[in-house]
């Protein structure tokens, strides 16, 4: 009970810290893939409880761009920890990047049922939770997605999500040019 509590405090202080922007933003020249591989390792026995077979594909080359480190970790911890949470279990993760004409997109595909339209419409709305999340994880708070949105919006990158009967695929679209550096008191908890 004490982690679930401390989760759902950290979720409302990072919210206060975007909506009242004071959240610094302090991008460096970073690897996205290497990013990405820390962020898969440091879920590792979070995925392996749900027997994950993780698999990556990445541009042979995709050029350093500016970002702020711990914000990409926190995106996606919460998308790993939504895949761990959500997908089917015994199934294969994907993390994927891909250079595009508006931008570098980061995704992660997990095996499940597709999130119907009526969810789909409302997925990153504030305290929303689908019919199957309700179901799966009765404990949730309805805040991840919501609060991936928010950074995104802060950030000035993009969330998605697209499915099929087989997979579930969440997508953040970063700006070719990287993050803007933004100033602020706090960082995200």
């Amino acid at each position: 009970a004490g982690e679930k509590l401390n989760k759902l405090v950290d979720a409302l202080l990072n919210i206060s810290r975007l909506t009242n922007h004071t959240l610094a933003v302090e991008p460096i020249k970073s690897s996205l893939p290497k990013l990405i591989d820390e962020s898969l390792k440091r879920y590792q026995s979070a995925l392996a409880a749900r027997h994950f077979t993780v698999r990556t594909s990445y541009p042979d080359k995709l050029a350093d761009i500016s970002l702020d480190p711990d914000i990409i970790h926190f995106l996606l911890e919460r998308l790993l920890d939504n895949a761990a949470a959500y997908g089917a279990e015994n199934g294969t993760l994907k993390a994927t990047l891909e250079s595009t004409a508006r931008g570098v997109v980061i995704s992660i595909a997990t095996p499940g049922a597709n999130i119907t339209k009526t969810d789909q419409v409302k997925l990153f709305t504030n305290l929303y939770r689908g019919e199957a999340a309700q179901k799966n994880q009765p404990a949730g708070t309805g805040l991840s997605l919501f609060l991936l949105k928010q950074i995104c919006d802060y950030i000035g990158a993009d969330i998605t999500y697209r499915g099929n009967t087989k997979q579930n695929i969440f997508s953040v679209t970063l700006p070719k040019a990287g993050m803007s550096k933004q100033p602020g008191t706090r960082k995200l908890s």
